[in-house]
């Protein structure tokens, strides 16, 4: 299965919904189609690189009936609020905020793995920190065009992709785990958590979604990226991706009860005795769009901690 999804890792980022301006790749701009024009009410919009259309299809299934219109513009190794210092990327941020600014989506979803926004901080104070700076001055620009929120992934370890075909190995044979987990890990997530985090404090309408509660094991300490239980059933491809399609090999889906929102805190209910990690995966990777599924009426307009 861990082969199966990383030979089909590329074919995977295509999604089916959606119509892309160009052919043959997963990346520029597509728009969704098959949305349901009599329940659609939001415009909505999803960014970053080839983790945006990694989450493209769960997004669409999970909040398309609430989309009048769902497009997603993403270029490949190019942070969605920083410009990455590779080629492809010198005119990246602009361009998506030329795009948010010509959509004006009601809400904005980023999905952006982390390059350069994971760099070493050369200053003392993050305040004085250029990246920081220039991430914070880009969310600025991004607010202005987005009328609700911005629901943006925090981030987590790069893996080390020629470490991932041995989680097998590993899990059958007993091995250490936590060492494995450490060697796992080819660069850490701090530095780049730390700048979100501090970047969402001073953007009012920014929200962070984190997988680190379903990736990170607080009993080793350790960023586990696989499920021990299952014989080592790896989250991850060798293309870096989350699984695609998450919910097409959950054994159990998520129990959808609501328990409590508020406008930063979603919590979900799991029923008693079904897969807890999978339903987790697919729980986060949907938590900045559930507000959409359950119970919009206790919502003033339909959505939360934003005014008139």
């Amino acid at each position: 299965m861990n082969k199966k999804w990383s030979a089909d890792d590329i074919y995977n980022l295509r999604v089916p919904s959606c119509d892309y301006e160009s052919l043959g790749t997963a990346f520029g701009v597509c728009r969704h189609k098959l949305l349901n024009t009599t329940t659609g009410k939001y415009k909505l919009m999803m960014i970053g690189n080839s983790w945006a259309p990694n989450h493209g299809t769960i997004v669409f299934e999970e909040c398309g009936y609430k989309a009048k219109s769902l497009v997603q513009v993403a270029v490949s190794a190019c942070e969605a609020l920083y410009n990455t210092t590779d080629y492809r990327c010198n005119h990246s941020v602009e361009m998506f905020r030329e795009k948010v600014k010509n959509e004006q989506p009601d809400y904005l979803f980023i999905f952006s793995r982390f390059i350069n926004i994971g760099d070493p901080m050369t200053v003392s104070k993050i305040e004085d920190d250029p990246i920081y700076r220039e991430m914070m001055f880009n969310a600025e620009q991004l607010s202005k065009s987005v009328k609700y929120k911005i629901f943006i992934m925090h981030q987590i370890p790069r893996a080390n992709l020629t470490m991932l075909s041995e989680i097998v190995d590993q899990v059958k044979g007993n091995k250490d785990l936590v060492a494995f987990d450490k060697s796992l890990i080819v660069r850490d997530a701090e530095i780049a958590r730390l700048r979100y985090e501090k970047l969402v404090s001073g953007c009012p309408k920014c929200e962070l979604f984190d997988y680190k509660p379903q990736f990170f094991n607080e009993t080793t300490g350790t960023w586990r990226f696989y499920d021990e239980r299952n014989h080592g059933l790896t989250y991850l491809t060798q293309g870096l991706h989350l699984r695609g399609y998450l919910d097409r090999f959950a054994e159990h889906i998520l129990s959808r009860d609501y328990i409590e929102t508020t406008a930063t805190v979603i919590l979900l209910k799991m029923s008693n005795g079904k897969r807890q990690d999978l339903q987790g995966i697919r729980g986060v990777a949907i938590i900045s769009v559930i507000l959409f599924h359950f119970l919009p009426s206790i919502f003033p307009n339909g959505y939360i901690g934003v005014d008139e």
